[in-house]
């Protein structure tokens, strides 16, 4: 008395966007660091991170 075994369904890999997802929290995860580093050494936020901080405070996202 055997049970059937049933058949292998066949789903997608999901190698490719687990590939981009990790290589875009690699590069989140560098930049964060390299920012901190950066603070701890000079003791100010780089220029451009303010800059760009201060023009992203200022959009409005209401409709």
């Amino acid at each position: 008395m055997r049970t059937p075994v049933p058949a292998i369904v066949y789903r997608p890999t999901r190698s490719a966007p687990a590939t981009l997802l990790a290589l875009l929290l690699l590069i989140v995860g560098g930049l964060g660091t390299w920012l901190t580093a950066y603070r701890f050494l000079t003791g100010a936020w780089p220029q451009r991170a303010v800059a760009t901080l201060d023009a992203v405070g200022t959009v409005s996202f209401s409709s």
